[in-house]
Order: C-alpha cells, then sequence, then structure tokens
C-alpha cells in the first residue's frame, strides 16, 4: 500500500514523548523500535587479576579495580496493527540486518564484528549511570548511544497472532526480535 496510512494505537506517539523507543544506528542510518521488552539482562565480569582482596575481624574486604566491558541479552516483539505498520516494520528489521552484519572485504581473515549504536531510553545508554537520568531523542543515538557489536541477531514470527496477506506477501503481525552485544565504548570501563 504505497503511501498508506500506519494505524494509530497511540503507542508510537507515546514512545516518541516519552524518549523510549529502542534505536540502532549505524553510518547516518537509524532505525527505532517500538519498547515492547520481552527480557534485558547485562553481563559484566571482573576478573581476578584485578581485585585485591583483604581480611580483617569484620570479614573480607575485595576492591576492584578494572572490570571487562559489560555484555547485553535484549529481546523485544515487534508488533503491528496494520498492513502498512507490518510493512514498515519489516523494512526497519531489514535495516537492521544491514547494520548488524559487517562490510565484505576479501583481504580479511578474521571475523570482524560490525559496530553500531544502541540507545534504549534509561536502560542503555551514555548518560549516566545505567543510563538513569538520561536525556535526548530521535538522532542522539550516537551521542548518547553505546557503541556496541552484535554477535547474534535472530528473528521469530509469532504464528499465534496471524498474518496479513497483501499483494501475495505474507506479513506477521507480530515478530520477536533477539540480540547478543558487546559493548565496544571504553566510556564503560571501570578504573579506580
Amino acid at each position: 500500500m504505497k503511501g498508506g496510512k500506519i494505524g494509530d494505537d497511540y503507542t508510537k506517539k507515546y514512545s516518541d514523548n516519552q524518549g523510549t523507543m529502542i534505536e540502532f544506528e549505524k553510518s547516518g542510518k537509524s532505525v527505532e523500535f517500538k519498547p515492547f521488552l520481552k527480557s534485558f539482562s547485562v553481563n559484566r565480569k571482573i576478573s581476578d587479576r584485578n581485585t585485591q582482596k583483604s581480611e580483617s575481624m569484620y570479614g573480607v574486604t575485595k576492591i576492584v579495580y578494572d572490570t571487562e566491558l559489560p555484555t547485553y541479552s535484549l529481546s523485544f516483539s515487534v508488533v503491528s496493527n496494520s498492513i502498512n505498520e507490518s510493512i514498515d516494520n519489516h523494512k526497519k528489521i531489514q535495516e537492521l540486518f544491514r547494520m548488524v552484519y559487517p562490510k565484505h572485504a576479501e583481504d580479511i581473515t578474521e571475523t570482524i564484528f560490525s559496530k553500531i549504536y544502541i540507545k534504549i531510553s534509561n536502560m542503555m545508554n551514555i548518560g549516566s549511570v545505567f543510563g538513569l537520568n538520561a536525556t535526548g531523542g530521535i538522532g542522539e543515538t550516537k551521542t548518547k548511544g553505546i557503541n556496541c557489536s552484535c554477535s547474534k541477531l535472530s528473528y521469530k514470527v509469532d504464528m499465534e497472532m496471524g498474518v496479513f496477506e497483501h499483494a501475495g506477501f505474507i506479513l506477521p503481525k507480530k515478530f520477536d526480535v533477539t540480540l547478543s552485544i558487546s559493548t565496544q565504548d571504553n566510556r564503560f570501563k571501570l578504573r579506580i
């Protein structure tokens, strides 16, 4: 439906006003999804070689001098309430696949992950500790987002929600996206 209208269930307007969209950016191109989070986790490893333990009569104190950069696991649902929104969501997921996949070069013999910037409201951004009190909006993903590389991106259609049929295409009403992300942003380094 070229030039068709995307149905309005108020989630887009609310998310834009609150600055809660899930945003990805690379090389000046950006995509954003509504924040229907299914799961979110952060893993930050502490190496024993970067810690010091001291014992006293009050217990054991462990001082951490450095940590590894955090890794994230993120899963969210992309829901469409119209044919046009489903088409738009599939354009966005295709753009995200292109962002995550690194450029091909004949002379490279090692795995190189493509670097992208990711911003999720107060959960994943540069603004303060864990993103609290962070401000910003659309177009600030590169300055407020976290520089990451994605090692896994999966797309799973929820067939129980059904599909739209349009012009010979079958367009899922809902699909889930799962990402495994490694931080490349040295602003997250913890050094004492």
